[in-house]
């Protein structure tokens, strides 16, 4: 098959929509597919690169004033016209319901081109950047999920990373196909067979047990709760926290541990790509994060398949992933104090946080990466003997 994805968020931007549609273009060019991806440039100009086989067609960008680290799409009508008339795709998978993705859509309509599109928002997320219109949020939350509705009704078939989520729009005014299909991840990726020495050199960190946060350091991600847990947790255990990523709030949250006086304690590592990432989840003790919007949690499926106990809160689709008890623990989200007595209990006992990572395990095997892409691949040849 030919095949279109159109995203505004694409490697090497870092968020978890960039990661799945990175991944899944991959994840078909290895089963014989021809995959392009039309996304934001890095800069204000229109090019073409090829990303190990994914021939990715980048269109002229500007700064988003809202993340000014991520680009966004400047007037994409005429180029996508032109790429889409070029490429001629036997199909098309969207991965949001904007600019770039608007375009695609009405010319799928007009060519009868199948379309899937995959959610990979809640109305939450996009009320974050706007704390300064909170009290006209109830209006704007109308207009938001309206926008969506109407989008995702053209579509052809629609999916959702979690049944959690999936839920929330079928009982309100969803009419087109659905189902829920994990995120995945690649297990193999993962696999604990790692010296630490080098990576503990690299980055400065104790032999102290590690607690660690991967993702984005935005509002949303709520990394400010992380940070006055482990406050409450640090004396006791003498953790250390590393925060991988990056993002608006990374000042704040450095000024945050300077004020709590546990800077010495906190490494933030910046962002750190996937050569690196599994050594770190690896040589970790638990998994935290504070975010109350995850549709699914790609970094928690990550945690999950490196065998550590999770704590995160209960919102958003992380309830679907961490089992209370079992796994890890949940707690009241923004709920610090909470949050930090449920860590205490993971790093106070060494065999009850072997017993939920060898549980994390198990419960991930059914999120492999290559299982998803069956589904997908499924719904794809669906669509297109309809087509015929």
């Amino acid at each position: 098959m030919k095949i279109i994805i159109s995203t505004e968020s694409y490697y090497p931007t870092v968020s978890g929509v960039a990661v799945f549609s990175r991944y899944l273009a991959l994840g078909l060019i290895e089963r014989g597919h021809e995959v392009h991806v039309i996304c934001p440039a890095t800069r204000f100009e229109t090019y073409d690169e090829n990303d190990e086989g994914i021939l990715v067609h980048r269109i002229r960008a500007i700064k988003n004033p809202f993340r000014p680290k991520l680009k966004v799409s400047f007037l994409p009508k005429s180029a996508v016209v032109k790429l889409f008339n070029e490429i001629k795709p036997d199909l098309v998978h969207i991965q949001d319901p904007t600019s770039i993705s608007s375009q695609v859509l009405k010319l799928c309509k007009r060519h009868r081109v199948p379309v899937v599109a995959t959610n990979h928002f809640s109305f939450q997320y996009v009320l974050s950047y706007l704390p300064w219109l909170k009290p006209f949020h109830p209006i704007i939350g109308q207009m938001l999920e309206n926008y969506l509705f109407k989008f995702y009704n053209k579509c052809d078939f629609l999916t959702f990373p979690t049944e959690t989520i999936r839920q929330q729009f079928i009982n309100q005014k969803l009419r087109t196909q659905s189902i829920a299909i994990s995120n995945g991840v690649n297990l193999e990726n993962f696999f604990p067979s790692y010296n630490f020495d080098e990576i503990r050199l690299k980055y400065h960190l104790p032999l102290n047990p590690i607690v660690i946060h991967v993702g984005r350091l935005d509002q949303d991600k709520s990394a400010n709760v992380i940070i006055k847990a482990f406050h409450k947790v640090h004396p006791d255990h003498r953790a250390h926290l590393v925060m991988i990523g990056d993002g608006n709030d990374l000042k704040k949250l450095k000024k945050l541990t300077e004020k709590l006086g546990i800077e010495r304690s906190v490494t933030f590592t910046g962002f750190i790509g996937h050569s690196e990432l599994p050594q770190l989840y690896q040589m970790s003790a638990a998994f935290v994060t504070a975010s109350t919007i995850e549709t699914q949690g790609i970094v928690a499926l990550e945690a999950m398949a490196s065998g550590l106990p999770l704590v995160v809160p209960k919102a958003g689709a992380l309830p679907e992933l961490v089992k209370d008890g079992q796994n890890g623990y949940l707690f009241k989200p923004g709920d610090y104090e909470m949050m930090g007595k449920k860590l205490s209990k993971i790093l106070e006992d060494t065999e009850r946080a072997k017993a939920m990572g060898e549980k994390s395990l198990e419960m991930v095997e059914i999120h492999e990466v290559q299982k998803c892409y069956d589904q997908f691949e499924g719904i794809y040849k669906q669509l297109l003997a309809k087509k015929k």
